[in-house]
């Protein structure tokens, strides 16, 4: 937020990930986009690999489709995802190997709360 701690480190690009990673940075925050059908996914995050220096972190924010009470609701959003964009919710599973497959370092994989989950990537050297 304007006048935070960190203001002067943070800057807010709009842009398609899918297309160009515009800048390099220490850390970049991918947050509910890797729903999109499998290509889409795979060139954002290929994006991110060309864009970022090694040793740059890369945390994503995702919901998980499993069997918790969340269930309902990511099943429906499941759904909305396949009709609107060819794409779906992800397992722990699906989502692991999209990013390791892409090339980056997994680290931890943390709840955020019952409907998000945070996996600490890094580009690697």
């Amino acid at each position: 937020r304007d006048g935070g701690a960190l203001s002067s480190r943070v800057r807010i690009v709009a842009g398609d990930c899918r297309e160009d990673i515009p800048v390099q940075a220490d850390v970049y925050i991918i947050k509910n986009i890797l729903e999109w059908d499998d290509d889409s996914t795979r060139r954002a995050l290929a994006n991110v690999l060309k864009a970022a220096r090694p040793g740059a972190r890369v945390i994503v924010i995702e919901n998980l489709v499993d069997d918790t009470p969340s269930m309902k609701f990511t099943t429906s959003m499941d759904l909305l995802l396949l009709l609107n964009v060819g794409g779906a919710k992800h397992t722990r599973l699906s989502m692991v190997e999209r990013l390791t497959d892409a090339g980056l370092v997994l680290g931890e994989v943390r709840p955020v709360n019952a409907y998000l989950h945070a996996f600490e990537c890094t580009v690697p050297a």
